[in-house]
């Protein structure tokens, strides 16, 4: 990795968009005209959770004790916690809603790498979504690497030889939290940007145990993920990527030419999904432009089978960048709403 790139990274990134999954072009759908490894976008105001005052201790996760409809002693609130896993202090956030009832769904969102909990919780708004529909959310917060950098581990080259275990914490932390709070844990889903998308897809290969469905956004599948990828069984997937993405390339970099080790093409990721899940039909449509200014629009590819209510959507947002659409590029369709309405076709009525 380019020590050089790094520095310059380190003297341009205060907090905003960025770009680096595609060797360091600039994001043509970003504010941001930073170059290196950052690829986290948004600010970091939340916007719709409350404040906590400290973080509290979690000692770690208990057993699975499966589905209650009884009231658990609770002892989570809103705000950050921090909770032990191998050894290591980790952090994050959850929001209740004030709906909150037992047996609700519960939405893990991972932020992209640099980026922090608070970063996703105010761009991605989800807080808002889950007042409205009812859901827990969590925001996990990732481990820092030789660079300084929040990440997940997902396989890239340069973190080959960190042992963090986010596969572990996550599986962890989702029945910490499950039964602390008497959730739905036939109703666990997965959502994050960019390395938080790579992350969604890991967890739909390894924990498919776990997690109902994920909405990868910005995200891609290392070629190490996906030709290890185990899932147990169907597993719903929504991906948002952009075709002119100068940090997730659209059509991969299998040569590793970005220098974070090989990834494939979106349309490859989507194709793969589709036949995991024995989906044998197809429809393509186009979202309304309804905002004819940010130079974009979006194709809706709908992958399905009349024998299954498994299905895989991708919106392929045309000349959109390294984005999470509704909150910047393309405005015509709010990503996180899009997001729980895909996720609610796998919960109860």
């Amino acid at each position: 990795m380019n020590k050089s790139k790094l520095i310059t990274v380190a003297c341009l990134f205060i907090g905003s968009a960025a770009c680096s999954k595609g060797g360091g072009e600039t994001d043509t759908g970003s504010d941001s005209t930073e170059t290196g490894l950052v690829d986290d976008t948004g600010t970091t105001t939340d916007t719709g959770a409350t404040t906590d005052t400290g973080a509290t201790t979690d000692t770690g996760a208990t057993t699975d004790t499966g589905n209650t409809t009884e009231a658990p002693p609770l002892t989570l609130t809103t705000g950050l916690h921090t909770f032990i896993h191998d050894g290591l202090q980790r952090e994050y956030y959850i929001h209740i809603p004030p709906s909150y009832e037992i047996d609700a769904p519960l939405m893990l969102v991972f932020h992209g790498y640099s980026g922090s909990y608070m970063s996703v919780m105010s761009y991605s708004s989800m807080n808002n979504q889950a007042n409205t529909n009812g859901f827990v959310v969590v925001y996990p917060q990732g481990t820092k690497d030789r660079f300084g950098y929040n990440f997940f581990n997902v396989g890239y080259t340069f973190h080959e030889n960190l042992n963090i275990d986010d596969l572990g914490f996550t599986k962890a932390l989702v029945d910490y939290v499950a039964t602390d709070l008497g959730l739905n844990r036939d109703e666990v889903f997965s959502t994050g940007m960019s390395n938080g998308g790579d992350m969604s897809y890991y967890l739909a290969c390894f924990a498919s145990d776990v997690f109902r469905a994920v909405a990868p956004i910005a995200g891609t599948m290392m070629s190490s993920t996906y030709d290890t990828c185990a899932p147990t069984k169907e597993i719903p997937i929504f991906a948002v990527n952009g075709t002119s993405d100068g940090v997730t390339w659209y059509d991969g970099d299998m040569n590793d030419i970005g220098g974070w080790g090989p990834y494939l093409g979106v349309d490859a990721i989507i194709e793969y999904w589709a036949d995991q899940n024995n989906l044998d039909q197809t429809e393509v449509t186009t979202l309304p432009n309804t905002d004819p200014t940010d130079g974009s629009i979006v194709n809706y590819n709908r992958h399905f089978s009349n024998n299954s209510d498994t299905e895989v959507w991708l919106y392929s947002v045309e000349r959109g960048g390294h984005d999470w659409p509704g909150y910047d590029g393309n405005m015509d369709f709010d990503t996180s709403a899009e997001i729980w309405r895909f996720f609610s076709l796998y919960t109860r009525p």
